[in-house]
């Protein structure tokens, strides 16, 4: 969902990730939706776009040792480490964001294992 490409009202695309059940129950939602388009704003402000946003809040979390990077394509790799890349964000923006990951508290499934 982080990437922006997706839009509630529209169709998983067949074979993408959110055509599984797994998926869709747990993302595809309007609370989901709301908040990618939270953080869609917050990116644009910042002139960056989701993907930059969401790796570095990410990796600049106090309790982050590092970022798995998935991709399926090596262009989608290269993208996101760039992403990573760029300069930290302010603490304006990481309040911004985490603003928007306190409202989806309870909503999202925690992978702590």
């Amino acid at each position: 969902l982080l990437t922006g490409k997706h839009r509630l009202q529209d169709q998983p695309a067949e074979g993408s990730r959110f055509s599984k059940d797994l998926y869709r129950q747990r993302y595809w939602n309007p609370r989901m939706f709301e908040a990618v388009d939270a953080l869609r704003a917050v990116a644009e402000s910042e002139r960056i776009t989701l993907v930059e946003l969401s790796l570095r809040w990410v990796a600049q979390q106090r309790l982050t040792d590092a970022v798995l990077l998935g991709a399926s394509r090596l262009e989608q790799f290269d993208s996101n480490l760039a992403a990573l890349q760029g300069p930290p964000l302010g603490e304006d923006v990481l309040r911004r964001c985490d603003e928007v990951w306190e409202q989806l508290d309870g909503a999202v499934p925690h992978y702590n294992r």
